[in-house]
């Protein structure tokens, strides 16, 4: 099990940008579809092979969204080759929208049998983030501190796409009106160990990107695309707009529940 800190962390405000037909909402309506605890199995499939996915999330008593993410080989020792949980801070952007503001996360990796380790946290104070890393490697061990981008979005764990969208209202009035896009700026919970095993993507902390409505499934679903670096995931989400599977075709990777039959992208 991860270990991480209670400490709270509240990230600084930063605009919302969204493209909706209508009026704009100020947040979900329905915060109990994404509060509710769930823990779902789902079976993850990359360039590498196949592994269990394990996925836990839920409101904290004090008052954060977490993310608990866990994978493992399925067989034999069922050895975990990674893992993560990012905490997200509930709260209102200028006192109107519902956001999730990223706080702290811990990420780690096993490559070739080696822990690599990173701790992000939010300085609020200094507008910036406190990364703590542990690896073999001296170039990638010790704390760095990286600024945010001075830019007007909303920021995201790359690991929360879903849930940071549907909070603020986005993905219940894309899907009442089949349509809209909205602008976010995603933060790598995994920076920067994630992207050795990705390569082809950023080699950033931040990475600009959009969420657009991208259409309905032929098993009533809703398909989302997210855009960001000459790269798209296709994120699928129930009809009260709970997250359900995601495929990311350039990186040969999905990740579908266990046992399901669900179509792709």
């Amino acid at each position: 099990m991860l270990k991480f800190s209670l400490s709270l962390f509240l990230l600084f405000c930063v605009g919302a940008c969204a493209s909706l037909p209508g009026k704009k909402s100020s947040g979900s309506k329905n915060l109990n579809v994404l509060f509710s605890p769930q823990t779902t199995l789902f079976e993850m499939t990359d360039k590498s092979g196949r592994f269990d996915f394990n996925r836990e999330s839920g409101k904290t008593p004090d008052n954060r969204y977490v993310v608990k993410q866990q994978i493992r080989v399925p067989d034999g020792d069922r050895k975990v080759v990674e893992q993560s949980i990012s905490f997200s801070q509930i709260g209102k952007l200028r006192g109107e929208i519902d956001i999730l503001r990223p706080a702290l996360s811990q990420y780690t990796v096993w490559f070739d049998g080696d822990r690599y380790f990173s701790e992000i946290k939010t300085d609020v104070e200094k507008k910036s983030l406190v990364i703590n890393m542990i690896s073999p490697e001296p170039e990638w061990s010790g704390q760095r501190t990286l600024p945010f981008p001075d830019d007007n979005a909303v920021y995201c764990y790359f690991s929360q796409v879903i849930e940071c969208a549907f909070i603020t209202g986005f993905i219940e009035k894309a899907i009442e009106k089949r349509a809209g896009s909205m602008n976010m700026i995603i933060l790598w919970e995994g920076y920067p160990f994630f992207m050795q095993q990705y390569p082809e993507i950023p080699q950033e902390a931040f990475t600009r990107a959009v969420l657009e409505f991208d259409g309905q499934t032929k098993d009533q679903g809703l398909r989302f695309s997210l855009r960001f670096a000459g790269q798209s995931i296709f994120y699928f989400v129930t009809k009260s707009g709970r997250y359900d599977r995601h495929f990311w075709v350039a990186q040969g990777l999905s990740v579908v529940r266990k046992g399901s039959q669900s179509e792709g992208p």
